[in-house]
């Protein structure tokens, strides 16, 4: 298990021990697989980019080791006050703008913002190739048969964690935010937005196809 902070850890160690390794989890940055020996293949769980949003902030609110914790616990900032707070400093907005064609377009960094458009290209290039694997949060179960027939999963398991928010919930929270608010939250899901249903159009069109019978 390692971040995209922690990679140095990574590629330290030693050739022989690299070669072992049979997994390599955390939330991670595209690219991974260009600085390890033998050939690998991503896994992805795709969100809906507005319960993503949401999740990111509890997750924050929760979690006492992560760098903004104490920031916005100390400061008892509300869903609309943290995306204030990401909005006026860039080293923070990452995560959260558009986060997702961030990660799987391989860049986290604040030279990128703007640049959003040529992300999601990349970010569709990449989840589309050959040794991506994606699922959707909203059907996970469907994903765990998928990994399990491509032997990538040796066997299905009910156990659900890291859920995403309920709608009604995520509905209660936009419903509070202030004009200013709810422009910066649109902003940070337009091309997650884009990238989300397109990739899930091809899953749900994979899908169909695989059950035609023939």
């Amino acid at each position: 298990t390692i971040g995209d902070n922690s990679m140095e850890r990574l590629y330290n160690m030693p050739p022989d021990r690299l070669k072992r390794l049979k997994l390599i989890f955390g939330h991670l940055t595209h690219g991974i697989a260009r600085k390890l020996p033998h050939r690998c293949h991503y896994v992805s769980v795709l969100r809906q980019p507005g319960p993503r949003v949401l999740s990111f902030y509890r997750y924050v609110g929760r979690t006492d080791h992560h760098p903004l914790y104490k920031t916005v616990t100390d400061a008892k900032m509300s869903f609309g006050g943290f995306l204030e707070f990401t909005a006026a400093n860039p080293q923070f907005k990452m995560e959260v703008d558009n986060g997702q064609i961030r990660r799987l377009g391989g860049s986290m960094k604040i030279k990128d913002l703007g640049r959003e458009r040529a992300l999601l290209r990349r970010a569709l290039h990449n989840v589309f190739a050959p040794n991506f694997t994606y699922g959707l949060t909203d059907h996970f179960d469907n994903f765990q048969k998928r990994l399990v027939k491509q032997g990538l999963l040796s066997a299905t398991t009910p156990i659900r964690e890291n859920a995403a928010p309920e709608p009604g919930k995520l509905a209660a929270d936009l419903d509070a935010l202030s004009t200013r608010q709810r422009e910066i939250y649109e902003g940070y899901i337009t091309w997650d937005s884009q990238f989300y249903n397109i990739c899930q159009s091809v899953y749900f069109a994979n899908r169909k196809a695989k059950n035609k019978p023939s």
